[in-house]
């Protein structure tokens, strides 16, 4: 009786958002044109954004992954449109890495495209018939591939962390911008630590396709993740925030467990502090330092959680056009990008062949606005809403929001380990959607695709040889 009454709540309070959510954008529109400002507009985007998150969360949970990519997408990306109605920032202007102010046209196409994306993928998500992607089948433990991920993960533990301390020890001397120029690739590393972070990551991707017992799982999530912690003390503080959102999320999933809201306002007050901290931190690296010492505390917090909104610009940038060194749709890029490798060759870094030949989103709208500034090293990343609008406009906004929801559902209601040949690649998928906001739909490939490849290697191997450890059957 409460699945029949909870169904036709979602019903009657789906066929309210659709209907009420547009009406409520457009309004704001013919407000925004009659009163020649975008506040009105960004409004009721905010409200049309707020409307969706409820909405999800009443009905999908705190902690789908849906909901996930919402969260970010405000951090990454929506929290710019509020800087500006609170009359803090103009969201249209930009000081990194050149100062550019962007035309009124140009930030009103923008949230339309926003708003778009958000009301897409909401209604494609609700829609989705989930039941097919409900399994309650449950892999046994699979032994070989259990001692064989912990195994690995033992053995490199060590050289792994000494190979990141050498490069966070050279950043810290020279900047956090040598992270971006090349100049770790030049490094002198002891030979013991060759491969130790590919080896590493293919052993917890074995351990995660074992099917672990919970108390296992918490062990060995540990020890990964304070390797992505000694990796973020280099600046990168995406990767080690979206490896934490990754644990969680699967945590929660795979072992049933519910979190509650206490534990993820904790989680997010960890999440900002860790940036603020960070971003402070590695400004005093090398000669990049920038001190806050006259500023608040307060202040911190506001300008660091709103230069996260930067890759806004991104979009913006392929809105406005004209790009050079544009050759084809930016999301076919990491695709055929070892294709473009081949044909030409390119040191590590920021390299005028990287931007000139490879197509790259980040370097293409970056090398447009100031080469020197990208040659230094500098740069915007990228965005999905970026990429999914460059693909023939609203055609690619509209076919990317439909997928990414389908993919979604497909996490939030399967048990992520039906299948051990999955659960690699969902491993590296998954830890890039809460940075997806600011990054790009194919980010593994370009990051992880020699982790990806060992890690099915090895797992061929150990889901088919009798001889490594005493097999116990579990396909």
């Amino acid at each position: 009786m409460r699945k029949i009454i909870v169904k036709n709540n979602i019903q009657t309070s789906f066929s309210i958002y659709v209907s009420i959510v547009p009406a409520i954008f457009l309004i704001t529109m013919l407000f925004s044109s009659r009163l020649q400002s975008l506040v009105p507009v960004m409004i009721g985007f905010m409200i049309s954004y707020i409307i969706t998150v409820l909405f999800s969360i009443r009905y999908f949970g705190f902690l789908s992954l849906y909901n996930i990519f919402l969260y970010t997408s405000a951090f990454f990306v929506y929290d710019g449109f509020l800087f500006t109605i609170l009359g803090l920032e103009n969201f249209l202007y930009d000081d990194f890495p050149v100062k550019h102010t962007f035309d009124e046209d140009i930030g009103f196409a923008f949230i339309i495209v926003c708003f778009v994306t958000v009301y897409v993928m909401h209604i494609s998500y609700c829609i989705v018939d989930k039941s097919k992607y409900k399994r309650n089948h449950v892999l046994p433990i699979n032994i070989n591939l259990n001692k064989m991920g912990k195994f690995l993960m033992i053995v490199f533990f060590f050289p792994v962390i000494a190979k990141l301390l050498i490069q966070f020890n050279y950043i810290r001397s020279h900047g956090y911008i040598a992270l971006y120029s090349g100049e770790l690739a030049e490094l002198k590393y002891p030979f013991w630590t060759a491969g130790s972070f590919i080896f590493f990551t293919c052993g917890y991707c074995l351990f995660l396709a074992s099917n672990p017992k919970k108390r296992e799982y918490l062990f060995y999530t540990l020890l990964c993740g304070l390797v992505y912690f000694a990796n973020s003390l280099k600046g990168q503080r995406g990767g080690f925030l979206s490896i934490i959102i990754y644990f969680v999320y699967y945590y929660t999933k795979h072992y049933n467990v519910k979190i509650t809201l206490k534990k993820i306002l904790v989680l997010l007050v960890f999440g900002v502090s860790f940036i603020v901290i960070m971003g402070n931190v590695r400004s005093s690296y090398g000669d990049n330092n920038k001190s806050s010492q006259n500023k608040a505390l307060r202040e911190i917090i506001e300008h660091t959680i709103y230069v996260q909104s930067r890759s806004r610009a991104v979009p913006m940038y392929i809105i406005q056009g004209d790009l050079e060194y544009h050759k084809f749709p930016f999301v076919l890029s990491s695709l055929l990008n070892p294709l473009l490798r081949i044909i030409y060759p390119s040191e590590s870094g920021q390299t005028k062949t990287v931007a000139e030949h490879y197509n790259k989103m980040s370097a293409v709208v970056t090398y447009n606005l100031s080469k020197q500034s990208y040659l230094n090293g500098k740069g915007l990343g990228s965005a999905f809403i970026a990429e999914a609008y460059d693909f023939y406009g609203y055609i690619g906004l509209i076919l990317f929001s439909i997928l990414l929801a389908r993919f979604f559902v497909f996490c939030d209601f399967t048990n992520l380990n039906f299948k051990r040949k999955f659960v690699p690649l969902l491993f590296f998928v998954l830890q890039g959607i809460p940075i997806l906001p600011r990054s790009h739909i194919f980010r593994f490939i370009d990051n992880d695709f020699t982790k990806i490849i060992f890690a099915y290697v090895f797992l061929i191997i150990c889901m088919n040889s009798k001889y490594i450890f005493k097999i116990q059957n579990g396909k």
